[in-house]
């Protein structure tokens, strides 16, 4: 992805992100997880209990009243 400069978000993350957008939002990153990769960032967290930024984004969105997925 650095190659062909697409814009990521990768440090402190479950999942490496990458847009085909000049600005990648986090709020598409959190939409982008399916329940498959959901369940990972989980059981990754209390295997590890490592604080992914995945987390601090969905806080931000449900402080934001913009999460619709109640999955979260």
């Amino acid at each position: 992805m650095e190659q062909e400069k697409i814009p990521t978000i990768w440090q402190n993350c479950c999942f490496c992100y990458g847009g085909i957008l000049e600005m990648l939002k986090y709020s598409d990153c959190v939409q982008a997880l399916d329940f498959q990769q959901k369940k990972t960032l989980w059981s990754g967290f209390l295997r590890d209990r490592f604080d992914y930024a995945e987390f601090e984004w969905v806080y931000q969105l449900i402080c934001q009243n913009r999460l619709n997925d109640r999955v979260e």
